[in-house]
């Protein structure tokens, strides 16, 4: 075995003391000493989000027994980020052993309750400037629409999609941001119900189709945080669907009569056959399919989604799926996003993201009633993290099922 250097090795009496000045109890400040000397850790692991969790946890000496001695019996393989391994290992002992009493938080009680937002002086400034209203639903904040002054809704071409948004960025900034583009129509930003914050992406309608390709070719790729650039794409109407957990075993050709008995429009279906099948008939578990008109593939979403129909007799997933660009099998085999499938409805997004986080960088999830959404940034962590966890994950609250990896992104 090789030496590790005396840092990572142990924690000294002083990185012991500071742990303990942060509230987390004495005993567990020495659980995480032995596990850096059992090389289950690294001192570099023991960040604030790890703090955090370990000042949450019981003071019950034979809890933090149980806890830490099933997490030096952990499987490690293939986990990059073993702080946040640690974390959700946490979080799900916790959400197992509910009677379990939590440490009380002095310094840090109110940064927890603490509700994400805009800064509101700075939106009413911007409200009381321009006339418009801000209407907020669970899903999303709208500003605008219509302007109080302004003419009817634009035509076509005049959205625009801007993604890759820190989860803290609200309207009091990217307003007077998009502003400098054109007169808004209106803009919408989705938000995640569970946490409060932005879901990483928003719709922006400009009062002409000019002002919109001028927003795009000025925030595409602009740096909103240090080393943070945030896309942004004109928004077309969109007509195709990504549809999941279909059986494995059919063909496009069926596929395509058992949706049109159910929807209209259809007029084409994309799979792709497994690389390592010898059946070219088979195909991943999920789909693209074509429609002739955005109407009918938004009919066809919602009524697929909902449960109203059902096809090949089971429930399926269904979501926008880029309208411009079909993925070729090169494409399909660098892909680095997961379909995950069979979440409960209690699983947030948030929860989604703890539970990968482990096994690499996530640029984002997006969960969709009971599947989600995973996209990590590195090819090899996403199928590390499927290895891991496809169909082995069933923990209170949770209950993972990956069927595959895909090519997948939207617009809408």
């Amino acid at each position: 075995m090789s030496n590790t250097s005396e840092n990572d090795s142990a924690i000294d009496s002083s990185d012991d003391k500071v742990y303990i000045d942060q509230g987390i109890n004495e005993t567990i400040v020495q659980k995480i000493r032995s596990l850096i000397t059992l090389g289950k850790l690294s001192s570099s692991d023991i960040d604030n989000r790890v703090c955090e969790q370990l000042r949450s946890f019981s003071d019950d000496s034979t809890c933090i027994e149980t806890l830490f001695n099933e997490f030096t019996e952990s499987d490690l393989t293939g986990v990059v980020n073993k702080g946040a391994y640690l974390c959700n290992f946490i979080k799900q002992w916790k959400i197992q052993n509910p009677q379990q009493p939590k440490l009380s938080t002095s310094s840090n009680d109110n940064s927890r309750t603490h509700k994400p937002g805009p800064d509101e002086v700075k939106l009413k400034e911007i409200t009381e400037r321009t006339g418009y209203k801000i209407e907020i639903t669970a899903g999303q904040r709208k500003f605008g629409g219509p302007p109080p002054d302004g003419p009817d809704r634009p035509e076509h071409h005049s959205e625009v999609f801007i993604g890759k948004l820190p989860r803290e960025v609200f309207e009091d900034e990217l307003i007077p941001l998009c502003e400098k583009a054109g007169k808004i129509w209106d803009l919408r930003l989705m938000i995640d119900p569970a946490s409060g914050f932005n879901k990483g992406y928003c719709f922006v309608t400009y009062c002409s189709p000019g002002e919109s390709t001028k927003a795009c070719e000025q925030l595409n790729g602009y740096e909103i945080r240090p080393g943070k650039a945030i896309k942004a794409n004109s928004s077309v109407a969109n007509l195709r669907l990504f549809i999941g957990n279909i059986p494995k075993t059919k063909s496009k050709e069926e596929i395509k009569e058992e949706l049109t008995k159910v929807v209209e429009g259809v007029i084409e279906v994309i799979v792709y056959a497994p690389a390592d099948e010898v059946d070219k008939k088979k195909n991943r578990g999920f789909c693209f399919v074509d429609f002739d008109t955005h109407k009918n593939a938004s009919a066809a979403k919602r009524k697929l989604a909902v449960g109203r129909a059902r096809i090949f007799n089971r429930d399926i997933a269904v979501d926008w799926a880029d309208p411009d660009e079909e993925p070729d099998e090169d494409t399909m085999s660098q892909v680095k996003v997961l379909y995950v499938r069979n979440l409960t409805s209690e699983v947030a997004e948030n929860d989604v993201k703890d539970f990968f986080l482990p096994y690499g960088n996530i640029e984002r999830v997006r969960k969709v009633r009971d599947y989600a959404f995973v996209h990590f940034d590195k090819r090899e962590d996403a199928l590390n993290a499927m290895r891991a966890l496809n169909g082995k994950v069933r923990k209170k609250d949770f209950c993972f099922d990956m069927s595959c990896l895909f090519a997948e992104s939207w617009t809408k």
